[in-house]
């Protein structure tokens, strides 16, 4: 089959890239597989004074992959995570999620829709022998998981938050927050895919989120490099809150982090997740 012209540039100009991605990984780690996800492109478009036409052509900038590792070493999947993402980031962006490859095993024999999914859908870059299709040829398809505990413990956590600072405790609101977020950040990735990240952090799962719904970089737009975003802060209060007493949890942040949660909760209310909510 010919390849369109028009799409001939971006095909060849992929493969070279994605040969990087899996070399880079390959070479360092014991992988089991390698699946591309998702990827995002850019629209791109060129005036110029030599012509009266526009020159328009799509770039993907960014690369979302599950990388399945045969032997970790003592080392956690957030380290090799980070890993693999600064070791592609000098030719591509890459969010990385990083699973033991006995649990894609284990996954797809339970009937788990993630792995089912990834093994059905997403392109195989790498493979240490058996191909994903192999191992579900004799599975039938699981059904999505029902997302709603997650958006109602937002809900509850975030009643928490507001508790708390009528009783001018921000440090513990500052805790309760934080739970609300990562509550409806999970939700949203998991009525999306079934697939929970094991992580409780935020920039993390924020970073995650926008693959699914981007209109959640509206509620925490990024910085400059020298200000620190209201979700960092959000963080930061998460860790210190609960080990030291003089973190200065500012009541006046948490009460722009309440807004920010309930704006997630309502892009957690949008087509497809209205359910996952309870009736007031």
């Amino acid at each position: 089959m010919q390849v369109p012209a028009c799409q001939q540039e971006e095909f060849h100009s992929v493969l070279p890239i994605r040969k990087q991605i899996v070399q880079a990984i390959t070479a360092k780690l014991q992988t089991g597989y390698i699946f591309l996800l998702s990827e995002t492109k850019e629209q791109q478009t060129t005036r110029t004074i030599f012509s009266t036409a526009e020159i328009k052509g799509k770039t993907i900038t960014h690369y979302h992959l599950l990388v399945t590792i045969n032997e970790f070493n003592h080392q956690n999947s957030e380290t090799i995570q980070d890993w693999i993402e600064t070791s592609c980031s000098s030719f591509i962006k890459v969010t990385a999620w990083v699973i033991a490859s006995t649990s894609l095993l284990q996954g797809i024999r339970e009937g788990h829709y993630f792995y089912w999914l990834t093994a059905e859908k997403a392109e195989q870059l790498y493979s240490h022998s058996t191909t994903a299709k192999e191992l579900i040829s004799h599975i039938s398809v699981p059904a999505l998981p029902n997302p709603a505990p997650w958006f109602n413990r937002s809900v509850q956590f975030l009643a928490a938050a507001k508790l708390l600072l009528l009783r001018n405790q921000p440090s513990m609101a500052a805790f309760q927050l934080h739970q609300a977020a990562e509550q409806v950040y999970t939700g949203i990735i998991f009525s999306c895919t079934g697939y929970r990240p094991p992580t409780h952090n935020l920039l993390r799962l924020h970073r995650y989120t926008l693959f699914f719904q981007p209109s959640a970089e509206l509620v925490f737009p990024p910085a400059s490099p020298h200000e620190e975003t209201l979700l960092q802060y959000l963080q930061k209060a998460y860790i210190q809150s609960r080990y030291t007493d003089s973190f200065p949890a500012r009541s006046s942040k948490l009460e722009l982090l309440v807004t920010a949660v309930e704006q997630l909760q309502q892009i957690g209310k949008s087509p497809g997740y209205s359910a996952a909510y309870p009736t007031p």
